[in-house]
């Protein structure tokens, strides 16, 4: 039996997907939370969490497959994630 966590945040998503991952990691020494960084830092606007948003933003589904693939890079092999509920794109 293996144990799948929904990690990340949606919010972390949203900064892999704006391209700017590495920019928030850098000014992590802030502390601020990955939803505090979408709003104040690329103004995604107060509703980040919300399902119209989230529908909206990742309206091309590639966009979110590419977040999600990209955070399983970024982390590793050290746990299992979304990335590892997707089908590979061969099968």
């Amino acid at each position: 039996m293996y144990n799948i966590y929904t990690r990340p945040e949606i919010e972390t998503l949203l900064i892999i997907a704006e391209g700017t991952y590495d920019k928030y990691i850098k000014s992590k020494k802030s502390s601020l939370k990955p939803s505090l960084y979408c709003k104040e830092e690329l103004s995604l606007g107060k509703h980040i969490k919300s399902k119209d948003f989230l529908e909206d933003y990742f309206c091309d589904v590639t966009k979110l497959i590419c977040a999600i693939t990209e955070y399983k890079r970024l982390r590793g092999q050290k746990e299992y994630c979304l990335a590892d509920l997707l089908k590979p794109a061969n099968n």
